[in-house]
């Protein structure tokens, strides 16, 4: 995505979040899949983005993120596939920050599959279906570092909420 794009899209995004109603200091958690999280790492990365949004939260699966200079404010759960090149593309594992939590886990070892294959291709390792599984695993993880994660991000899972769709063109 061409910085132009990244530009339009934030503009968008930022138009979205505000027809929604979201208000000065409402928090909120950016999440994505791929190039969707590589979107969400980077509103929550930019400064201006962030003057007119809290964000206190980014959840990514299968995006290459390493290299985005988050804030430490932001809480970050990134989930990724050993067998998924996609993460990797950034050349460099995600920083060990104590705001940053990075699960990693084998798309062929879920305890709960939809997918027909047996052992996953790295197509079949990057696709949403997998990566719904794993934070399925995510969720019930007893891991400290998840679990302090949760905290934050539990807020924006329960309770009452409103759907709204939008579709952005040109």
């Amino acid at each position: 995505m061409t910085q132009e794009q990244q530009t339009a899209l934030q503009r968008q995004v930022a138009k979205a979040m505000s027809a929604a109603g979201i208000q000065p200091g409402d928090p909120v958690m950016l999440t994505g899949h791929s190039q969707g999280g590589i979107a969400a790492a980077s509103f929550a990365a930019d400064p201006a983005f962030l003057e007119r949004f809290t964000v206190t939260a980014v959840v990514t699966g299968g995006s290459p993120i390493a290299r985005i200079d988050i804030p430490d404010s932001v809480s970050v759960l990134s989930v990724e596939h050993t067998q998924d090149p996609v993460p990797m593309l950034d050349g460099r594992d995600n920083p060990a920050k104590s705001n940053w939590v990075t699960v990693k886990a084998e798309a062929d070892a879920q305890a709960i599959t939809r997918s027909t294959q047996q052992a996953p291709t790295p197509a079949d390792a990057h696709s949403t279906v997998r990566y719904e599984d794993t934070g399925e695993l995510v969720d019930s993880s007893s891991d400290p570092n998840v679990a302090g994660l949760r905290t934050t991000i539990d807020p924006f899972l329960h309770g009452e909420g409103t759907v709204t769709r939008w579709q952005i063109s040109g």
